[in-house]
């Protein structure tokens, strides 16, 4: 369910942020991003993320590359 992604919240330079095939990463995940407005890139391919979760990340106001193959949307 992403919990560990609230441990980022302490970097707040991040801008590019990998998590490429990792299992625990859903929609609940994407919820947490979203309160990370200055991510800019993210790769979120081969995750349980579906088209609910692809749509929170419309918050995000410096997102603009999003990498999001093999999705099951």
């Amino acid at each position: 369910d992403g919990e560990g992604l609230r441990e980022l919240h302490a970097f707040k330079k991040l801008k590019h942020l990998t998590l490429t095939g990792n299992d625990s990463i859903d929609d609940h995940a994407m919820q947490i991003l979203v309160s990370m407005p200055q991510l800019v890139w993210l790769d979120i391919s081969n995750t349980k993320v579906t088209a609910k979760g692809i749509e929170a990340l419309s918050r995000l106001p410096n997102l603009t590359k999003l990498n999001a193959k093999a999705l099951q949307l």
